[in-house]
């Protein structure tokens, strides 16, 4: 999807868009259909920014072995 998408823009699919809709944490912007390379015609979104009161679930748990998971970048 890159050859699609604009300079210093994070371009996602419909289905990761889904999954960042369900976490509630960011701003989406839908771009609209593009064809994309392999893929074929998709509705791709802009990943605009996480919001400020966003706190990410999965950086505060844990396996169930015990050991701290965590996630970086």
């Amino acid at each position: 999807m890159e050859s699609t998408s604009e300079a210093l823009k994070i371009q996602v699919s419909g289905a990761t868009a889904n999954l960042l809709h369900t976490l509630k944490g960011y701003i989406l912007t839908c771009r609209g259909t593009f064809n994309v390379k392999g893929k074929g015609d998709m509705t791709t979104w802009w990943l605009e920014a996480k919001r400020d009161d966003f706190t990410d679930p999965l950086l505060n748990t844990s396996a169930s072995s015990g050991f701290p998971v965590s996630v970086s970048g």
